[in-house]
């Protein structure tokens, strides 16, 4: 199985690990990096944080610039191709795994 955030990673310059990131998506890092850390473990949570971290960004859009746009678009169809492969249906599963993660 191809690993769409290492991929996309390479391409973004790690930006889904949160480093990068312009600053008006400074905002996200922090569940970005999460993301990446928890993925190997949980990866179901790891897709909710990164979603997460999407809906913030898409909020921040009024406050981006033109050029900040493609690296919203980059993590959008990152997301899409992820939820390809993620197993939503486990989402109670995962409401327990991010509370014990917060925890």
């Amino acid at each position: 199985e191809r690993d769409l955030f290492a991929e996309l990673g390479r391409r973004m310059s790690g930006v889904l690990s949160g480093q990068g990131l312009p600053p008006s998506l400074k905002p996200i890092a922090t569940y970005l990096q999460r993301a990446r850390e928890i993925a190997p473990k949980a990866p179901l949570v790891a897709y909710y944080a990164r979603l997460h971290a999407l809906q913030l960004a898409l909020d921040l859009r009024p406050k981006m610039g033109k050029a900040d746009m493609s690296v919203l678009l980059d993590l959008m169809d990152a997301m899409e191709e992820e939820k390809k492969g993620v197993d939503l249906s486990q989402a109670d599963e995962a409401a327990a795994q991010g509370e014990n993660f917060a925890q």
